[in-house]
């Protein structure tokens, strides 16, 4: 999005900040003043995770229901700043500044990363999710999760996901297949502690999908067993996702991009490990199939 185009989604923004209404194509977090950089950087990384293909906008100025504008603009500075508040992968900013009667107004939307964002509190690293109105943590990371752990992260390299219904259409049933490479310790991987969801076109809720891992290799030592794989060192595995629901609308949501969440703990300890990205609808296939791009 470029800045003129930011400028006439700000414009309304504010008027459903201020009317206390919601639009299902908008996510709207509003702040008061351009100060605690840190809670900003929050706000943004919150808006770029949870925005699932809404359009995502931070609103400076806004006070509750009111327009009270800024006392200046940030300037470059400021900018070279907040850039510096993540501590990972950082959302692409564009911004502009709309005038509403004699009050400015700053608009900042994030734009995805490709992966969960990261901001920092009280000296720790964050993954926020924005959502109804206010900051949460993201369910993936544990709360153990911390700045040491953004290093290794688990790397899906490759995947599908499908939504299918059964005959009758009562049934959706979304399933899938992804690789993935842990840069492992040795410990074991349980099946029940694999997590996924798909966050689906439009408002309705997110699907959970149950998991179960299996390795794709026996040339390191990687075990499987009856409730997971036993690791011993780096290795790849495949990801079996799987999860139905009674449908409410035969038809499904057109098949544009998803967001997949995945979680895999680390081998041995108690971190999980997020990885999201928006999958893109495979350009092979006709109906709702969502393939991982390569890296």
């Amino acid at each position: 999005m470029d800045a003129a185009s930011l400028s006439t989604v700000a414009m309304r923004a504010i008027e459903l900040a201020v009317q206390g209404r919601d639009n299902p194509r908008l996510l709207i977090a509003t702040k008061r003043r351009p100060t605690n950089l840190a809670r900003i950087a929050r706000l943004l990384a919150g808006l770029a995770n949870a925005a699932a293909g809404r359009t995502a906008v931070l609103l400076v100025g806004i006070r509750g229901r009111s327009v009270v504008g800024l006392d200046e603009v940030p300037d470059a500075e400021w900018w070279d700043q907040l850039k510096r508040m993540f501590p990972g992968a950082a959302p692409e900013l564009v911004s502009t500044v709309v005038d509403i009667d004699d009050a400015r107004v700053l608009a900042i939307s994030p734009e995805p990363a490709g992966e969960l964002v990261t901001a920092t509190e009280n000296g720790r690293v964050v993954v926020p999710l924005f959502e109804a109105g206010s900051l949460r943590a993201c369910p993936s990371p544990g709360p153990t999760w911390s700045e040491a752990d953004t290093a290794r992260l688990t790397r899906v390299v490759d995947g599908w996901v499908e939504r299918v219904a059964t005959p009758d259409g009562a049934v959706v049933i979304h399933r899938g297949q992804l690789e993935v490479v842990i840069d492992a310790e040795t410990g074991f991987i349980a099946d029940e502690a694999c997590k996924a969801r798909l966050l689906l076109p439009g408002d309705g809720p997110a699907v959970e999908l149950d998991a179960q891992i299996h390795p794709m290799t026996d040339d390191v030592a990687v075990l499987r067993g009856r409730r997971g794989v036993e690791v011993l060192a780096s290795f790849r595995a495949h990801l079996f996702l799987a999860g139905a629901a009674r449908s409410r609308d035969s038809t499904g949501p057109e098949p544009g991009p998803v967001q997949l969440v995945v979680t895999v703990p680390a081998p041995g300890g108690h971190e999980t490990e997020p990885w999201s990205k928006l999958l893109e609808p495979d350009p092979t296939a006709s109906g709702s199939r969502w393939v991982v791009e390569a890296p």
